[in-house]
């Protein structure tokens, strides 16, 4: 338990040492770490003197709070890395890139696996960018490597690695999970897109 507690509290101080610069230079918001360390503060019952009037403002007006994942003490050094990767992120084209996780989150939430057109592999990848999962492995099927030519010249665009599977189909696919990915926090995607969105009203 001290462990757990010792671990907790390094999470929040990392995050914080951070990101102290980017609030200081605005004080009346949260970049998008101190913005989440607030949420979980608030759902495990810490007393409003912790928070700045902006934010409590924000909360009194759009009520119900984001779902907050619980992080797993092996996931920390993880989240701790998205938090900052997401703090340099989030306010350069935010719109675009809000629409992208949201295109995903779609995805994701209807049980999809794959992503059967050029048009949604670009939303995707964005997407994926967004959450810093770049120099990943995307899977691609199809017929040959020169049919998906164009699919692999995106994929690298972006700064993916294409992996292909060699399959007779009619069109090529991606997907959507990167080949042989690693990360620890890809549990928590939809809820990390979730509290993108609700960070994105705040930040209006």
């Amino acid at each position: 338990m001290k462990q757990l507690v010792k671990k907790t509290f390094s999470l929040g101080r990392k995050i914080s040492k951070h990101s102290f610069k980017k609030e200081k230079e605005a004080p009346d918001t949260l970049c998008f770490s101190l913005f989440y360390d607030a949420l979980h503060r608030m759902k495990k019952g810490s007393q409003d003197a912790f928070f700045n009037e902006y934010f409590l403002l924000f909360i009194k007006e759009h009520g119900d709070l984001p779902t907050i994942p619980e992080i797993a003490p092996n996931e920390i050094h993880a989240w701790v890395r998205l938090c900052q990767h997401l703090d340099g992120h989030l306010d350069n084209k935010i719109q675009s890139k809000l629409k992208a996780l949201l295109f995903l989150k779609d995805k994701l939430d209807s049980g999809h696996t794959e992503i059967n057109n050029i048009k949604d592999l670009k939303k995707y990848l964005l997407a994926m960018n967004t959450l810093g999962f770049s120099g990943n492995k995307i899977m691609i099927t199809a017929t040959n490597e020169e049919a998906a030519s164009n699919w692999s010249d995106e994929i690298k665009k972006h700064k993916f690695k294409p992996f292909f599977l060699i399959k007779p189909q009619k069109n090529p696919n991606a997907n959507i999970k990167p080949y042989q990915l690693h990360s620890r926090i890809w549990r928590h995607i939809l809820a990390v897109i979730e509290i993108i969105t609700y960070y994105k009203i705040y930040k209006k």
